[in-house]
């Protein structure tokens, strides 16, 4: 019978501030509108360095996504029961104290050993012996889950599929299924470890707005993701 533990490990984010960017539709993490609290966040074409202070954000050692030129504004859910749910909006919220679970945020990766069952996910945010550090604009190395510490829902494939083509889907951790759920960073692409397939978008279209899917690997710059430092 195999036993387990769970060692939490630190990863380093990145300093500064960043764009999330896909190298096909050049599509940002942007703020829709004015930078106050309740401001949806969407995807947008990169700007400008004299216009995109809507698409500066940073990472705190507590864990926040910050709007870089008002650091008080944080990407967070909605408080309440709806705000756990599934398909629940992201958006700007006053910064509250730092147990504000809704407003935190961290890479998840697993730690797999001869000792230990796959489903311990450990978070990357923590402070033990045993550290990992990642390259600053790099993904973890490891098989990684995405997940928010408020709903701890994860980036997984819808149902479990392992055909090209399925959309992505956020679930709760899937006690049976879940490499479905786990991703890996292979030479600019993100590779589902159950299907063994790419993170892609839908059709190839750099529209703002297009649906993400997985896809057999290909050399297309639809596949191709990264975190990119500017400043």
């Amino acid at each position: 019978m195999s036993t387990s533990t769970t060692t939490e490990r630190q990863v380093k984010f990145p300093e500064g501030w960043f764009y999330l960017k896909n190298q096909a539709s050049s599509l940002v993490l942007d703020a829709e509108g004015n930078l106050k609290p309740f401001t949806e966040i969407i995807q947008w074409p990169a700007k400008g360095a004299e216009e995109n202070i809507n698409q500066q954000f940073g990472f705190s050692p507590e864990g926040h996504i910050y709007a870089v030129s008002k650091p008080t504004l944080v990407l967070g859910f909605k408080v309440g029961i709806f705000g756990r749910r599934e398909g629940a909006h992201v958006n700007l919220q006053l910064q509250g104290k730092t147990d504000k679970k809704e407003q935190q945020w961290n890479f998840v990766i697993p730690i797999i050993s001869k000792s230990e069952k796959e489903d311990d996910a450990v978070s990357v945010k923590s402070q033990t012996p045993k550290t990992a550090t990642n390259t600053e604009g790099t993904f973890p190395h490891d098989f990684f889950f995405l997940k928010s510490q408020e709903s701890g829902l994860l980036l997984g494939v819808e149902g479990g599929s392992i055909v090209a083509g399925d959309k992505l889907t956020v679930n709760a951790k899937r006690s049976k299924d879940r490499n479905s759920q786990l991703w890996q960073f292979r030479n600019g692409t993100l590779i589902n470890k159950k299907s063994g397939l790419a993170l892609d978008l839908e059709k190839g279209s750099t529209a703002s707005g297009s649906q993400t899917c997985q896809n057999t690997v290909a050399d297309g710059p639809s596949q191709q993701w990264g975190l990119t430092i500017e400043g």
